[in-house]
């Protein structure tokens, strides 16, 4: 049951990774100017990103 949960913890970290560079790019070149709803879920989508990666980094039920 635990590596169940720590395999899907991997895999949603890892769609948010894949997500995150798409959507900096689109933020940089300025997509989400007036659009506050998407910016913050894309700094909801950071945010998971960074916390993901600091718990799965310290976590030993996921070997990086």
């Amino acid at each position: 049951m635990l590596a169940l949960l720590a395999d899907w913890v991997f895999v949603l970290h890892g769609v948010f990774v894949v997500l995150a560079l798409p959507s900096a790019v689109l933020a940089y070149i300025g997509y989400y100017h007036g659009k506050r709803i998407l910016w913050r879920l894309h700094n909801l989508a950071i945010a998971i990103m960074v916390t993901g990666r600091a718990f799965l980094g310290q976590c030993p039920l996921v070997a990086l």
